[in-house]
């Protein structure tokens, strides 16, 4: 049996597309009472409806708000301007000077293997590229999206270069 709580979001989720803008900005106010409401109706529904299911819920676990936290500062350090982005790191008030390393310089027919999970995966350079069970490739990076299914730094995954650090 639904509780009155349940039953009272449940209805707001329902009637919030056949209300007015006016009215949505009322709902607003009461449930967003820090920030102004967005000017679009559409995303005013969407808004209010997720902040009624997150009350009912409890919104999101400890895991999945690290993940956004850290998707979003991926996104915010790639707006930076194109003369900062791969130099300098923001930490609060100071920024850090990255070091680059130069890149990797394999010769044609070298073979890297990897043991990933039990099996060992070999990958053969080529004067251009990359080959991978019979099939060429651009980058290491993307062999390694192939084996792990996630996304690697080739040359990290294939143990050609250590995990970076901020000087």
């Amino acid at each position: 049996m639904k509780s009155a709580k349940t039953t009272k979001h449940a209805v707001d989720l329902a009637i919030l597309p056949s209300m007015s803008f006016s009215e949505l900005c009322k709902v607003w106010a009461r449930h967003f009472s820090q920030s102004k409401p967005p000017s679009q109706r559409r995303l005013l529904v969407r808004e209010i409806a997720w902040r009624l299911q997150e009350k009912q819920r409890g919104g999101f676990d400890p895991l999945t708000k690290r993940l956004l936290d850290a998707a979003m500062r991926s996104v915010q350090s790639r707006a930076q301007p194109e003369e900062q982005r791969g130099r300098e790191r923001r930490l609060g008030t100071k920024s850090v000077i990255r070091r680059h390393e130069s890149p990797i310089q394999l010769k044609q027919g070298t073979r890297l293997l990897r043991k990933w999970r039990g099996v060992t995966y070999e990958v053969v350079v080529l004067e251009r590229g990359f080959r991978f069970r019979e099939r060429e490739f651009a980058s290491l990076s993307q062999i390694a999206m192939a084996i792990t299914g996630t996304h690697w730094s080739g040359p990290r995954f294939f143990g050609l270069r250590r995990r970076s650090r901020a000087a």
